[in-house]
């Protein structure tokens, strides 16, 4: 998972806290570049992705594991801002 305090998009997003984790993505709380509070899902697929020693940066456990993680990734669609909406009501 991705530290806390970790800038994505070249420093649009700051990661804030650990939500959650599956088989397909992590989830985090993070705030954006105009302090409000967002919701960011990483396509990560566990038995597939892992994680070089700088923590942030994806990589394949197999390289051979490129063409499933391809394929995956382009199944994958963004939830619903409702289904957002109702993931953060639970927190």
């Amino acid at each position: 998972m991705l530290p806390v305090g970790t800038m994505l998009s070249n420093g649009k997003y700051r990661v804030d806290k650990f939500l959650s984790s599956g088989g397909f993505s992590i989830t985090y709380m993070a705030t954006n570049m105009f302090d409000e509070t967002v919701v960011i899902k990483e396509f990560f697929m566990k038995n597939v992705n892992q994680r070089d020693d700088d923590s942030t940066t994806v990589c394949m456990r197999d390289p051979n594991n490129r063409s499933v993680f391809e394929e995956y990734q382009h199944r994958k669609r963004p939830q619903s801002v409702a289904d957002v909406n109702r993931f953060l009501s639970d927190l």
